[in-house]
């Protein structure tokens, strides 16, 4: 399970649970805490807990940056729900084949947007390096920005949405992990 912090926002609640009602540097710090805590998960090959930083129904999108500039559906991945996400694990560790890789992210320039009553809206920029087991040299594999959505849990904050916009149009090998 997750374990993110959120005392600071405990704290900053006092009598209400409204997110624009809370310091700014409050919901950087914790916005930034959740987003070092799924880097984290992902490059720490611990992606059972992937899909617990988003809520029941959140969703999580992958795709290029032409893609989204033209406003085009197609996706690189795709998981709408938590159960959804849970499914690409279980296939990752049972189902395919791939060579034993490691993701090594970096995420800058954390911006929040727009903050409502319970969400949170962010963007960042990042970069992916990847490294195959075999080879030992890492690669810069993905470089882009992330627009998500947070919103405000009993488990503090946790992506509603996220989406990934790889300034690449194409990847060297397979996708197999999350971004």
């Amino acid at each position: 399970m997750v374990k993110v912090s959120n005392k600071h926002l405990d704290a900053a609640w006092g009598h209400g649970r409204d997110l624009r009602d809370i310091p700014g540097v409050t919901l950087f710090f914790e916005a930034t805490q959740l987003m070092q805590a799924y880097c984290a998960c992902i490059d720490g090959d611990r992606l059972e807990d992937w899909p617990d930083f988003f809520t029941p129904d959140g969703r999580y999108e992958l795709t290029t940056r032409e893609n989204a500039d033209r406003r085009l559906p197609a996706t690189a991945m795709m998981c709408e729900g938590a159960g959804m996400m849970r499914d690409r694990v279980v296939s990752l560790r049972h189902a395919n084949i791939f060579a034993k890789q490691y993701y090594r992210h970096i995420v800058t320039e954390l911006l929040i947007d727009e903050i409502t009553e319970s969400t949170l809206s962010v963007s960042s920029n990042y970069l992916v390096t990847r490294t195959l087991a075999a080879e030992g040299d890492p690669i810069v594999f993905s470089v882009g920005r992330a627009t998500d959505t947070l919103m405000l849990t009993d488990r503090g904050l946790r992506f509603q949405s996220r989406r990934v916009i790889a300034d690449n149009d194409r990847f060297h090998t397979l996708l197999v992990l999350p971004i």
